[in-house]
């Protein structure tokens, strides 16, 4: 369906298979069919991908257990009115160290008197960092939001009081 989508859009793909590295690594100099157990969209003209079947990945930002290893690359061929297709190997390469982070940046003062570190604290995701966050979060009520938030930043702090969330 997305190769059929992006063909009458007139955008040039390629369909690459390839696995899970952490449970089977991809050998591109090794032939097996045993490889061939994930789908994703390439994009050429950008070097982007697309795993099209995982709800936490978007365009230029696939599961990570796919990335870093090689990949079946399957490249359509028109000849003659004749649709064909011709399979390469290539590099699937990950994704930037700075287009996948966590920031914290924080301000940690002490109150001697009451005993209590009132800290101020800016966390911010992006990437990978983001994937388990981002698909969902503008969906939930104010109330989940917020629930959420205040889970991220006490951080496993359970006598963590938020006083001033902004999301």
């Amino acid at each position: 369906l997305y190769a059929a989508l992006f063909e009458a859009a007139d955008i040039e793909i390629e369909i690459v298979l390839t696995s899970d590295r952490f449970e089977k690594q991809f050998d591109g100099d090794f032939d097996s069919l045993t490889y061939l157990q994930y789908f994703l969209i390439y994009f050429p003209k950008t070097n982007n991908f697309l795993a099209p079947t995982d709800q936490f990945s978007r365009y230029g930002f696939i599961p990570g257990e796919l990335s870093n290893q090689d990949g079946l690359f399957i490249q359509r061929i028109v000849s003659g009115g004749v649709n064909t297709a011709s399979g390469y190997v290539k590099w699937i390469a990950g994704t930037k160290w700075d287009q996948n982070m966590t920031n914290l940046y924080t301000s940690i003062t002490f109150d001697l008197n009451s005993g209590l570190a009132n800290v101020h604290a800016v966390h911010s995701y992006s990437g990978h960092s983001a994937s388990y966050i981002q698909p969902f979060f503008t969906y939930l009520s104010a109330q989940s939001q917020r629930e959420s938030g205040e889970g991220i930043v006490s951080g496993g702090a359970f006598d963590a009081r938020p006083k001033n969330l902004h999301i």
